[in-house]
């Protein structure tokens, strides 16, 4: 991937680079309809990522220019020719993947032109939005391609200095805060629920990070009391003033979810089957399995009824990262390993732009969808 240069675009006749562009935007177009029929179902705020190691897009309203040859970026490039011309610039410097927190820009495209009968691509396009990771997948099946949800941020609230970052990461700890692991850079959690994330994709660069407090909108000042409640005998009031001053100034407020009665995806499976076993022929036939269960030897569960039940479950979270999109369904699927073993995955989408697969563990799901599954089979 390289900057848009002249002395670098392909040299082909005119000709020859109108007809093979004629072919390639046909077949985006074939592509964008097949999109519009599914569009009753899209999250508005999940974009494609794609990672640069240099700053070359630091602003909103910055121009950027591209030409794109790595198969996974050409895939974007396809898609963008359907409902949603965007992409995210994520700066990166050690290993072209996201996490939640990390900040880039959104990227509206307005030029794509094909190069190469599409095996490239040169885009011009303009930075539109400053947004946060929530939560990061790689999508199967297209070359390693990364799709994030994303927060809005307000460009006007500034970043926080490394030192300053470190500060609170003591003083949190001091106050008994917890460490918060996953797919993130720095983010910590109280037992109230209270959470303050940094993205710090940014601080070899600027030597600062941005800081995020996801909270659902009951919870709109729970950040404030708890950094005040996290005050140890030692904390001067001078300190505590000060700190709870850099949160006011840098602190972005990002919708989220309360997660406190979050079920992990596993656990409610592994009911799911304990119900079914202890309740008898009555709960099998509701759940459209057969009277008896299949005694024969290597044998997996038979997970058809799960479509049906885990239509009413809704995701939270994906390793530790904010993945609520009320369009996405979950099912269940037997998987085989590399080593020839079935392994029990899971597969969430919306039929559209979201498609990710993940192991049971690593998915949460709100605990009131899950009774409510639940209530459905034992009814």
């Amino acid at each position: 991937t390289i900057p848009t240069s002249p002395s670098l675009a392909p040299q082909v006749g005119a000709g020859e680079a109108r007809c093979e562009a004629a072919v390639v935007m046909a077949a985006m177009a074939t592509e964008a309809a097949v999109v519009t029929s599914r569009m009753e179902a899209w999250e508005e705020d999940v974009l494609p990522v794609f990672y640069y190691n240099d700053f070359l897009v630091n602003r909103i309203g910055a121009p950027v220019g591209l030409n794109l040859f790595e198969p996974r970026y050409v895939e974007m490039c396809r898609r963008m020719g359907g409902r949603d011309p965007r992409f995210i610039f994520m700066l990166n410097y050690e290993d072209y993947q996201c996490k939640a927190g990390d900040v880039g820009f959104t990227i509206r495209v307005r030029s794509i032109q094909p190069q190469g009968g599409g095996r490239a691509f040169g885009i011009q396009g303009v930075a539109e939005e400053m947004v946060a990771v929530a939560c990061t997948w790689q999508e199967p099946n297209t070359n390693g391609l990364h799709l994030a949800k994303v927060w809005r941020l307000n460009p006007s609230i500034p970043p926080v200095p490394h030192q300053q970052l470190r500060v609170l990461s003591d003083f949190l700890e001091l106050g008994r805060w917890t460490r918060v692991r996953g797919d993130v850079r720095w983010m910590y959690g109280n037992s109230e629920g209270a959470l303050v994330l940094a993205g710090c994709n940014w601080l070899s660069s600027t030597g600062s990070a941005f800081l995020l407090a996801p909270e659902a909108p009951a919870a709109a000042s729970r950040l404030p009391q708890a950094i005040a409640a996290a005050a140890t005998p030692s904390t001067s009031p001078d300190e505590l003033r000060q700190l709870q001053n850099v949160l006011e100034q840098t602190v972005q407020r990002v919708p989220s979810v309360d997660a406190t009665s979050a079920v992990r995806l596993s656990d409610f499976f592994n009911a799911l089957n304990e119900t079914i076993r202890w309740e008898g022929r009555g709960t099998r036939w509701a759940a459209g399995l057969p009277e008896e269960e299949d005694t024969q030897p290597d044998t997996q569960p038979d997970l058809s009824y799960s479509s049906r039940l885990l239509r009413r479950v809704r995701l939270l979270r994906l390793r530790g990262m904010f993945a609520e999109m009320p369009s996405v369904r979950i099912q269940l699927q037997w998987w085989q390993d590399r080593q020839g073993d079935l392994r029990l995955g899971a597969v969430a989408s919306n039929g559209s732009n979201v498609i990710l697969h993940a192991v049971p563990e690593d998915m949460m799901i709100a605990g009131e969808s899950a009774d409510a599954a639940m209530a459905e089979l034992v009814w």
